[in-house]
């Protein structure tokens, strides 16, 4: 009896290390179940990866299929800059003066700036990732070269990621799914595309531009447009691939900054989010697409936890990032962010 007690006590002492009689992380198991309530009343495609950089557990749903990223794919770009910086190829100091054909339509400030105005490359880089301006992601593109951005995402993350592109040449391949002659539009026409509503009238510049007629257009609708082009796979990749270089971002303390301040997506995943930690991410908003990718953590990016969401095909923008919101919520609730 005395010898039986001996072990007993022996196993309760080492449990612990042992990891004997302890508590199993279930935040994962606990997320299942929430994400499986919230998307049971979805409309449109979800894809959700989640890993924790300190225990290694994650989460999975669709992680493995090709999503369009949209504007997420300017982290790319930007590991690319940080690459080169290193390499003393280019400096944040360095100056680019600004002309028309630099222009891109979307969100931020360099669109301001007049014809010959200067700007820093710290600037477009702060502009890119914090507000997504498209301007300073083609500036900075152009000064690095995409081919050097695609080599560079294939060899940091071998599996998983498409070609990259200009922000330009996503407007351009979109519409020319309408007609091939709308790859010659310039950047200066996508604004005047931008300002014109409803959709009818829009295809109706197109026609009158390009001097196409009616049976001339392969599709009827933006919708088509856009859903033809997002088949083509390029700016898109695998929740796990993206993952993969979010891990390999993290590194970077000064990138995690900048992307901790980012100002866009705030009806998304950090709605739901709780007060108190830093969110490093990247959002992307296309036609019937949006994604928020980044890394939760409150001191050490390197042991948070990565989030990757997409959705495609839903009826609403507004429901689907409600649906974000929802997820964000359920990350907090499952007990994901003990860090």
């Amino acid at each position: 009896m005395a010898k039986i007690t001996k072990i007993l006590a022996l196993i309760f002492f080492f449990a612990p290390f042992l990891g004997l009689g302890s508590t199993p992380k279930t935040w994962n198991l606990n997320l299942e179940s929430s994400i499986s309530k919230i998307l049971s009343s979805a409309d449109g495609n979800y894809g959700i990866y989640i890993k924790s950089l300190s225990t290694g557990e994650d989460f999975s749903l669709n992680a493995e299929r090709s999503w369009y990223l949209a504007s997420a794919i300017k982290l790319a770009v930007a590991n690319e800059l940080y690459k080169q910086i290193a390499q003393g190829k280019i400096r944040f100091e360095d100056t680019h003066i600004i002309s028309l054909s630099d222009y891109r339509d979307g969100a931020g400030k360099t669109n301001f700036l007049k014809v010959g105005g200067l700007t820093t490359i710290r600037q477009l880089t702060e502009q890119m990732l914090i507000e997504s301006d498209n301007t300073a992601t083609d500036i900075l593109i152009n000064r690095l070269g995409i081919d050097n951005i695609n080599k560079s995402l294939g060899q940091t993350v071998p599996r998983g990621f498409s070609p990259i592109s200009t922000m330009l040449d996503v407007r351009r391949l979109a519409y020319s799914e309408f007609n091939a002659k709308a790859g010659d539009l310039s950047n200066m026409d996508f604004f005047s595309l931008k300002k014109i509503k409803p959709e009818g009238k829009k295809i109706s510049w197109l026609k009158k531009k390009l001097n196409l007629a009616q049976d001339q257009l392969k599709v009827g609708t933006l919708r088509e447009a856009f859903e033809r082009y997002y088949e083509v796979h390029l700016n898109s990749g695998t929740l796990r691939a993206y993952a993969q270089l979010l891990i390999h971002s993290a590194k970077n303390s000064d990138l995690m900054k900048i992307m901790s301040k980012s100002v866009t997506g705030d009806r998304r995943l950090s709605r739901g989010l709780p007060r108190g930690f830093n969110f490093a991410h990247k959002t992307g908003t296309q036609l019937a697409r949006i994604c928020d990718m980044g890394i939760i953590y409150k001191n050490n990016p390197q042991k948070g936890l990565i989030v990757t969401v997409c959705a495609e095909k839903f009826k609403s923008s507004e429901n689907a990032e409600k649906i974000f919101q929802k997820i964000g919520k359920a990350i907090n609730d499952s007990g994901a962010l003990t860090f």
